[in-house]
C-alpha cells in the first residue's frame, strides 16, 4: 500500500512537473487546436460518409441529402468554432485564423448549394451553372489558403513553444 503510495506521489509530482514547465498559453493552445481538430475530423468524416451515399443519386437526390443531412453538420461546425473563447494572445491569434477559414469553407458551402438549388430548379442556364460553380471554387480555395495561413502561424507557436502534444 506505502509503494502504491509512493509511486502515485511520484506520477502526480512528475505530471505537475511537466505541467508547470509549458506556459499557461501553451497549454491553452495545445486543448484547443487537440479539441478543435477531434471535433472537426469527427464531422469531416460524417461528410465523407455522406458524399459517398451521393455517388449513386441523382442530382436532386444528392440535392436533398446535402440539404438534410450536410448543412446542418457544416451549422454544427461553424457553432462550435463560434462558441469557443479562447483567453490567451496566440490562442486568440489562432482562433481568429480558423475561424476565417471555417467561415469562408461554410459560406463556400451554402453558396454552392444554392447554386446546385437554382440549377435544379431552372432558375440558371448550364453556362450560368458552370461559371457560378467556378466562384464557388475560389471560395473553396480561398479558405483553403485560409487554412495554411492558420496552419503556418500554429507551426510557428509549435517551434516557439517547443509543443510536442498536438494532434
Amino acid at each position: 500500500m506505502k509503494t502504491i503510495k509512493v509511486l502515485l506521489t511520484g506520477l502526480i509530482m512528475v505530471a505537475l512537473l511537466v505541467a508547470c514547465t509549458m506556459p499557461p498559453e501553451a497549454q491553452e493552445l495545445v486543448d484547443y487546436h487537440n479539441d478543435i481538430i477531434d471535433f472537426t475530423e469527427e464531422k469531416g468524416e460524417e461528410m465523407d460518409e455522406i458524399d459517398s451515399q451521393m455517388t449513386n443519386m441523382s442530382l436532386e437526390e444528392a440535392y436533398e441529402l446535402q440539404l438534410d443531412e450536410m448543412l446542418p453538420i457544416a451549422d454544427e461546425i461553424l457553432e462550435y468554432v463560434n462558441a469557443q473563447s479562447p483567453e490567451s494572445d496566440i490562442v486568440v491569434e489562432y482562433h481568429d485564423m480558423r475561424s476565417a477559414f471555417v467561415e469562408k469553407w461554410y459560406e463556400a458551402v451554402y453558396e454552392e448549394l444554392d447554386v446546385y438549388g437554382q440549377f435544379i430548379n431552372d432558375e440558371i442556364t448550364e453556362d450560368e451553372f458552370n461559371m457560378l460553380l467556378s466562384d464557388v471554387e475560389a471560395m473553396y480555395i480561398e479558405s483553403a489558403q485560409l487554412l495554411e495561413e492558420a496552419e503556418d502561424r500554429l507551426a510557428d507557436f509549435v517551434e516557439e513553444y517547443d509543443l510536442e502534444e498536438l494532434e
